[in-house]
């Protein structure tokens, strides 16, 4: 089942053209140069947070990708479909991570996404916006997948503490970076689990390292100085002021 619906996933990726963004994003921000290694897109993101946006992890996906090449975001990009539907699978089952998954509750959920999606071509085969929603709702879901088993009783970090807090952060603060109405309900999400497991006496270090990596990265998204540059520049154009909660957001 899983490779029958890599070979569609992937079917539908490599059909998909490049458009809108992606030919933006194929640049270093604010210059008329492609991007022509990895250097240049961490040259391109920073000048991007300061003039543009606060979305970076997922920007740095893009624009990585862009470099590239299609055919690898193509193989990539259909794989992380699959380990969404894999995440949503092993979350709402409460189940270890396993390959060995049941094949009808893998095409419910793969059929719910597909017609539930909001359009599904620019939130999943499109570079640039599957990089802005469906990555980032992987790396989420993925944080979020040891609260959900540690919530069912089952600490899958419990042999290696250490190791799993310095994981948990760095996780945290790229799900927290990720954006913004995600890692809004991310954190509400995360502080509900560390309510009901300190009620039940079941806190744990990777659980407070995690939370403070995801708030972290929300604020390293929410405070961009770019957000608020880009703020002032539609005030400007526009010649009427922004709604204070849109001030306070940086036009997030």
């Amino acid at each position: 089942m899983l490779l029958l619906l890599f070979g569609y996933l992937y079917y539908l990726n490599a059909n998909a053209p490049f458009f809108a963004d992606d030919y933006g994003y194929s640049f270093i921000w604010g210059t008329d140069d492609r991007v022509a290694s990895i250097r240049d897109v961490f040259v391109s993101q920073y000048a991007h947070y300061f003039t543009w946006g606060g979305r970076s992890v997922a920007h740095v996906l893009a624009q990585t990708f862009l470099y590239l090449g299609k055919p690898i975001f193509d193989v990539a990009n259909s794989l992380v479909f699959l380990f969404l539907i894999l995440l949503i699978y092993w979350i709402s089952r409460g189940e270890r991570p396993t390959l060995r998954v049941k094949p009808v509750p893998v095409q419910v959920i793969f059929g719910l996404l597909w017609f539930s999606s909001v359009v599904f071509g620019e939130t999943v085969l499109w570079l640039v916006g599957a990089c802005n929603y469906l990555w980032t709702t992987v790396i989420v879901l993925a944080f979020l997948l040891p609260y959900t088993l540690a919530y069912r009783g089952e600490d899958v970090f419990s042999q290696h503490p250490s190791f799993a807090s310095a994981g948990m952060f760095l996780l945290g603060i790229l799900a927290g970076w990720s954006n913004e109405n995600s890692a809004a309900i991310l954190l509400l999400l995360v502080a509900v689990f560390h309510i009901a497991l300190w009620r039940r006496g079941e806190l744990r270090p990777w659980m407070w390292a995690g939370f403070l990596g995801a708030t972290m990265g929300f604020v390293f998204l929410i405070a961009a100085p770019g957000n608020f540059a880009r703020l002032r520049a539609s005030e400007e154009l526009s010649g009427t002021p922004n709604p204070f909660f849109m001030r306070f957001l940086g036009a997030a």
